[in-house]
Formats: C-alpha cells, sequence, structure tokens
C-alpha cells in the first residue's frame, strides 16, 4: 500500500499538464472553459523541512485489524481503500476483489470477479462509494455496477470508451471518467475522430443497462505531442471526495480541480513551491522526454498527487529532489507543513493515502508489527499503547492482512 500513490511509469503514452497554448485538439469536439475561481486558494509550500517527525504531527493512533477468519475474508494487497462513515472498503487489484469491513474490522462482505454467478464480472479494475453507494468498474466488460453498502446488487450502467479512473460525483450517478492522455476514437456519422479528451463528465440516465452519455470533456490534448503509443506518466487515484465535493489533480501537474455535483469545475487549490520548482516544464515534453528526465533523479519540486481533504485541514503528496515529500495545510490557520515525513513513532514509514474523520490514514504488513512489538521498549508511545502493540503482534499471522492506521492530527 506504501506505493500506491507513487507515481507510475508506464508504456502507453504522456499525461503531462498542458499549457493552453500549446493545445491543438484535432478532433473538433467541443471542451469546457475553465473559469478563473477568485475563492482558489494557495498553498505556499516553498518552506521545505528535509525531516518533520510523525510524533510532532499526531496526538495518537490506533490499529485496525481487518478479519481474517478465513480465506474469504483474505486478500493479497490494498490497491484502493475508500473510507465511509461505516465501513473500510478494500480494492485488491492482484485478486481482482472488494472486501468490506466496519470500523472495528469486522467483515462484512466481498465482491469477486471470475464466480460463477448471475452477475459473472469478468475483471475488477477499480472502485469508488458516493453516499450509500459502492461503484465497481468491470474494465473488460466496460461497465460500472452498482452495489449497496451490504453488497447487494444494484444496477449496471455500460461505456463505450475506455479510462484509466473514475468518480462518482452525485445521486444521479454522473461519473468523471480520467483517461490519462488516452485517444479514444469515435464513430461519428460514419467517420472515425480521435477524442484527445483528458476528463469526462458522463451522465447517467438512472435506468438499468443504460449506456452512459458523455455530456462535458474538460482538458484536451495534442495527439501529435501525445499519440497512443508513447510513454505515458501518471498518479493512480487523481480523484478524491470531501463532503459532496468531488477533487481531481492534473498528473505533473500543481493544481488541484474541484467538481461540484452540477459537473461545475473551478481550480480550487494551487500548489505555489516559488522557486524550489522545478525549472523543467513537463507540459512542453512528450512522454519519452518526460520519462528521460525522471530518470536523471531531478532536482526541485514537482508533480503534486496524493490530494485529500477533511473539515480541518488538507493533504498532498509531492516529489522533490526525486522523493517523495508531505504537505499539509491548515483551513483554520491557514500554517503549512512542508516536507519529509520521519517516522520517529514506530520507525515504519509509509505513505499516508486518505482520512478518516480527522484522522490520516495508512497501512502496515503484519510481519512489520512484529518486528515492532519486539523492540516497544524503545519506541515512543504510551505503555498503554505498548501493550496494545504487543497483544496484537501475539494475534496475527504473516499471511494475514494489511493492519490499518489511523493517525489522529494536532491542531497546527
Amino acid at each position: 500500500m506504501n506505493k500506491m500513490y507513487l507515481v507510475a511509469i508506464l508504456l502507453s503514452l504522456s499525461c503531462c499538464r498542458q499549457k493552453a497554448k500549446k493545445i491543438q485538439p484535432v478532433s473538433g469536439f467541443q471542451y469546457e472553459t475553465i473559469s478563473d475561481n477568485p475563492d482558489m486558494r494557495t498553498i505556499q509550500a516553498d518552506k521545505i523541512n528535509d525531516s518533520i517527525l510523525l510524533s510532532s504531527l499526531i496526538s495518537g493512533f490506533d490499529f485496525i485489524k481487518l478479519d481474517t477468519r478465513n480465506d474469504k475474508t483474505l486478500f493479497g494487497e490494498i490497491t484502493d481503500l475508500k473510507v465511509t462513515d461505516q465501513q473500510y472498503v478494500v480494492f485488491d487489484k492482484l485478486s481482482s476483489s472488494v472486501l468490506a469491513y466496519d470500523k472495528a474490522g469486522r467483515y462484512l462482505f466481498s465482491i469477486s470477479a471470475g464466480e460463477k454467478d448471475s452477475l459473472n464480472i469478468s475483471s475488477i479494475d477499480g472502485i469508488d462509494t458516493y453516499d450509500s453507494t459502492l461503484y465497481v468498474y468491470n474494465g473488460k466488460a466496460k461497465e460500472i455496477l452498482c452495489f449497496d453498502m451490504s453488497g447487494h446488487f444494484l444496477a449496471k450502467r455500460s461505456l463505450d470508451h475506455i479510462f484509466q479512473d473514475f468518480s462518482v460525483i452525485n445521486n444521479k450517478e454522473d461519473l468523471l471518467l480520467n483517461t490519462n492522455k488516452l485517444i479514444n476514437y469515435v464513430n461519428e456519422e460514419g467517420m472515425i475522430l480521435h477524442d484527445c479528451t483528458n476528463l469526462y463528465l458522463v451522465e447517467s440516465r438512472g435506468k438499468d443497462n443504460a449506456k452512459l452519455n458523455f455530456t462535458k470533456r474538460y482538458f484536451p490534448f495534442d495527439e501529435r505531442v501525445y499519440p497512443n503509443g508513447s510513454m505515458r506518466v501518471y498518479i493512480n487515484h487523481p480523484f478524491s471526495h470531501f463532503a459532496h465535493t468531488t477533487y481531481y489533480t492534473i498528473p505533473l501537474g500543481d493544481t488541484i480541480y474541484s467538481i461540484f455535483n452540477n459537473g461545475k469545475l473551478l481550480p480550487a487549490y494551487h500548489i505555489d513551491f516559488r522557486e524550489k520548482k522545478s525549472s523543467f516544464v513537463f507540459g512542453e515534453h512528450n512522454g519519452q522526454e518526460v520519462v528521460e528526465y525522471l530518470k536523471k533523479n531531478p532536482e526541485g519540486a514537482y508533480m503534486v498527487s496524493n490530494f485529500f481533504e477533511t473539515a480541518n485541514w488538507v493533504h498532498f503528496s509531492y516529489m522533490y529532489n526525486s522523493q517523495q515529500y508531505t504537505g499539509l495545510y491548515s483551513k483554520q490557520s491557514q500554517k503549512v507543513i512542508s516536507g519529509k515525513i520521519v517516522n520517529d513513532i514506530f520507525g515504519v514509514n509509509f505513505t499516508f493515502f486518505g482520512s478518516d474523520q480527522n484522522a490520516m490514514i495508512g497501512t502496515i504488513k503484519p510481519f512489520q508489527v512484529k518486528q515492532l512489538a519486539k523492540r516497544v521498549s524503545e519506541l515512543r508511545i504510551a505503555p498503554s499503547t505498548g501493550e496494545h502493540l504487543v497483544a496484537l503482534a501475539n494475534k496475527l499471522r504473516d499471511i494475514d492482512n494489511e493492519i490499518i492506521v489511523r493517525c489522529k492530527l494536532n491542531s497546527f
């Protein structure tokens, strides 16, 4: 799970932040104009610290052991984790399955590809939740399946286009689809058009088996710069939810956009690294040039990712001098913490990839918990927490599921 939000470099095509003057889409489709937002917040993250102790950021933490009572409750590795008011929903791409647990870690239900049942799911390639519904993407069949939060099937939505990630933005089940510069080919009145779109809004008609209709397109790209077949650089999981707002982070960019449930898109946050920002302008280079640049362990700050928000603070990750760093922004004090977090509490570094109320969420492997328990006297934790850690380690097997760690963030 620690690698979940690192930048992935895959063979296909490039996904870089664009400048408007560079964009010359050849398809002729209409794209939405992104208006300025007078309420956009600029986060000044240029005061970068190479060592921020985790103990200075949090007031406490909890371990949540996810149920492993039988083989059906076991998974390989957390690819994605959705947190609701009542549940943790795990997506494991290795086993192409989804497993739901309550907040105490008790197993509730699972959905798996390859099972011989009425749904006949051929693959599971992504998940999302919105209010009381779980959405599962079957990439092979190009469809999204809807379930209630008890795992009961509700409806199915068919798709024509290929995409990398998706997010549900309202109770009408309208979707955002991110392509990472993948060119879709559309048949319009007998002509094959190149659909060079980075982000789609599609309407769900609310009918079972209904096809989703593309209604808005954002962020066009130039296929002469990003043709299919070149290299692609992208960030995993560019979408996040807070309240009823969906956020989208453009890969290799420094702006986070908000998409409201009516489909209106506005820039919400700009991460300003000032003189610390990389001098390499990603949007002016093709995918191969970007990959070669990243291989050189470049200096400077770039590639904002892993954005999520709570009522009190905002979290984001970025690359700095070729290492992953973290930014935290207080919505109350407007203070910024920016730098490399060092886990001085229990010595295992992991990435925070989401929030549960006012806590940051990460995961840790069972064997790591056992190692911590052996040196509990060295850890900077309360005696009662140490006792809990030892008791947890005594119950764990190496094959058990990853442990969720909830770290309560101090006010700053």
